[in-house]
């Protein structure tokens, strides 16, 4: 059997080379497959991964900016739970006297600004009927803005909520000028210094020293 396969071989050299050569390389070819199969599930692997640890960052990301947007404000007066809340920032005023239980029946909410955003470390004290306003002491730290009129007991011009009027009975302070304090209000939030007036166009030195000592904040 041996010598009848060598005789086969022999007599056949070249059909016998074919075919190894065929053989040969098909088994490369299964080689070459099976290689690139394995290098894709490796990427496949290596991306899920990736990917994970990129949800993974961002959550973690969310979160930290989640505890550093968080603000401090206190509500006072005529507020059915009045005292110090914890908001996230960007919170507007209609919103965390919603989180306070909403205003008390006696509370004179005229003249209150509800779209306004809150900031860190404010005050707002909501005034009942027949009180008292006095001017608030002036704070680097906060803003305390009252709801009530503008003229505080000393008699002095509240800046953070005279109306236009009261505004136009300080020396050099006409219509135009009342109207660019109260935009300058709603854009920017209650004035924190008296001197932070000079920021309103068409308020320079000169002017504020005209009424500086009949306004307060």
């Amino acid at each position: 059997m041996k010598e009848k396969l060598r005789d086969y071989i022999l007599h056949h050299r070249e059909k016998t080379l074919k075919f190894l050569v065929a053989f040969l390389f098909i088994v490369i070819a299964l080689f070459i497959l099976l290689g690139k199969d394995s290098e894709q599930d490796i990427l496949i692997q290596g991306r899920e991964i990736t990917s994970n640890e990129d949800q993974q960052g961002a959550e973690k990301s969310q979160d930290e900016d989640q505890e550093q947007a968080e603000i401090f404000v206190h509500l006072s007066g005529a507020v059915n739970k009045p005292g110090v809340l914890k908001l996230s920032e960007g919170t507007r005023v209609y919103e965390a006297l919603e989180m306070a239980g909403g205003l008390e029946p006696d509370a004179v909410s005229y003249g209150i600004n509800m779209a306004r955003t809150l900031r860190d470390e404010e005050q707002i004290h909501i005034p009942r009927e027949g009180e008292v306003q006095t001017s608030p002491v002036s704070n680097t730290n906060s803003t305390m803005q009252s709801m009530g009129g503008g003229t505080g007991q000393s008699g002095l011009i509240n800046i953070n909520t005279a109306d236009s009027a009261a505004l136009q009975t300080l020396t050099g302070i006409g219509p135009s000028t009342a109207e660019k304090i109260l935009d300058y209000r709603q854009s920017s939030g209650p004035f924190r210094s008296i001197e932070q007036i000079k920021e309103v166009n068409g308020i320079g030195d000169k002017t504020y020293e005209k009424f500086k000592d009949k306004i307060c904040i």
